[in-house]
């Protein structure tokens, strides 16, 4: 966790609130998954993709991953 390293974290003190707060959801268990989403949806885009239901599909898939 890289917020525990301040000479790596380039951040305000609102978005410093904001890492310690998210940074629990993150884990060994979902941020490949949570990577690849993000990729597919990505490359969805670039492929000129519906973005409402590109973006629809994402959120309800990080959903899911950020309570696991």
């Amino acid at each position: 966790n890289n917020l525990h390293e301040p000479q790596m974290v380039y951040l305000d003190s609102e978005e410093a609130d904001f890492g310690i707060r998210f940074s629990p959801f993150i884990n060994e268990r979902n941020v490949e998954k949570l990577n690849d989403e993000f990729s597919i949806a990505y490359r969805q885009i670039e492929q000129n993709g519906n973005a409402k239901i590109i973006f629809l599909d994402l959120c309800l898939k990080v959903t899911v991953l950020l309570l696991k």
